[in-house]
């Protein structure tokens, strides 16, 4: 089974420490929060997720749409895990990372084009990039502080936290 909650708060503005005035009149801007908590039982193992974001939308045009999310934190741990399910995460070296506590913190930045009117479903494009960059932070704070790799990584309140840089593209036309 799976359950979960998150709860999303949307500002109709820009959250800054300066005034963008234009700006807030021509690109409809907001502010979001967001917070989440997700828990998963599995014959296997049980994972609760927690997260929360900080992030600002706004359109660049009638078919633009831009997300840019500053802060992303993410915290996955994994428990009681059945001892045949262990051993064999165990005896495959791939498998084990998969199912290892981690915290991600994350920037990312969404770029989406799609001029469908919704009056017609034919003849229109649709672009979406995606692109998320995490661990900086976090590898930065363990440099500048002067900590040590343990097992070949850093490691924030107890566990390992993820470096990694993402992008996907999604691009689609309807005839």
């Amino acid at each position: 089974y799976e359950y979960g909650t998150e709860a999303k708060i949307e500002f109709p503005q820009f959250i800054l420490p300066f005034k963008m005035d234009k700006f807030y009149k021509k690109y409809q801007p907001k502010t979001i929060l967001r917070a989440g908590y997700k828990f998963q039982k599995t014959p296997y193992f049980s994972n609760p997720v927690t997260f929360a974001t900080f992030g600002y939308y706004w359109r660049g045009s009638r078919w633009v749409n831009h997300i840019i999310n500053p802060i992303e934190i993410r915290g996955v741990k994994y428990f009681n895990f059945d001892p045949a399910f262990k051993e064999y995460i165990h005896s495959r070296y791939i498998y084990e990372y998969s199912f290892q506590d981690y915290y991600i913190s994350a920037l990312s930045y969404s770029y989406t084009y799609n001029d469908n009117d919704n009056k017609n479903l034919k003849n229109h494009k649709f672009l979406r990039f995606n692109f998320e960059i995490s661990g900086n932070l976090l590898y930065a704070y363990n440099s500048f502080i002067g900590s040590e790799k343990k097992e070949g990584s850093y490691y924030t309140f107890g566990n390992i936290f993820a470096q990694y840089y993402k992008t996907d593209i999604d691009l689609r036309y309807y005839n």
